[in-house]
């Protein structure tokens, strides 16, 4: 269980006052990487606190964390980074598609496992950073079981954005890029297309299923 928070916080980091104020572009530009990380994973626990549903998320859920989510995580270079070589094959139109397909695969899969969440408590260490990049490291402790999770942050006209995530050494970005080689490498661009729309179509279902 530890670990499905954990990867979810991806996301979360992925996630979330039970209301953050508006912040201005300024403000979210002039933010450094631990008041990125910090605010944001606070913001998640909140939201998670006071659900109506401690089992699972419900759209109104989803919808904050995905307002969160948007002045956070730079999806785009997520995406990129994702697919490795052959994002450089395709036109801006199918780099949109996947970097939207990309998002929804994170929330459906890394998103829903913060409903486990149940009273784990983060440390954060001070940023280390190297050129316009930024790693924050910080610990999830649940009972006495301790993981090491990394936010990979850098820096962009619009701040400090996560783009990666560490969860006992492993990178979610190559986990992606493994997964999606494997794929490309056996069907083509075409055909990998098409597994995601399958596999995105297939995760919607099982949530409204299971929410249903």
């Amino acid at each position: 269980m530890i670990y499905k928070f954990s990867a979810l916080i991806v996301a979360l980091t992925m996630s979330f006052s039970v209301w953050m104020p508006a912040a201005t572009a300024a403000t979210v530009a002039s933010r450094g990487p631990e008041q990125v990380v910090t605010t944001t994973v606070q913001a998640i626990i909140k939201i998670l606190n006071h659900r109506q549903d401690k089992k699972h998320l419900n759209e109104h859920d989803r919808q904050q964390i995905r307002a969160i989510l948007e002045g956070n995580f730079n999806f785009r270079e997520m995406a990129r980074h994702s697919m490795g070589p052959p994002w450089r094959q395709l036109d801006d139109a199918h780099r949109n598609e996947f970097v939207s397909m990309f998002r929804q695969i994170m929330e459906y899969t890394y998103g829903n496992r913060l409903s486990g969440y149940h009273g784990q408590t983060i440390a954060y260490n001070h940023a280390e950073f190297r050129r316009n990049k930024a790693r924050i490291q910080s610990r999830v402790t649940d009972g006495s079981t301790i993981t090491p999770v990394d936010y990979l942050l850098k820096k962009s006209s619009a701040g400090w954005l996560v783009y990666d995530i560490k969860i006992e050494g492993v990178s979610m970005i190559n986990t992606f890029r493994q997964d999606f080689s494997g794929v490309i490498d056996h069907k083509g661009i075409d055909g990998f297309f098409q597994a995601l729309h399958k596999k995105v179509a297939a995760l919607i279902a099982k949530d409204q299923s299971t929410n249903g």
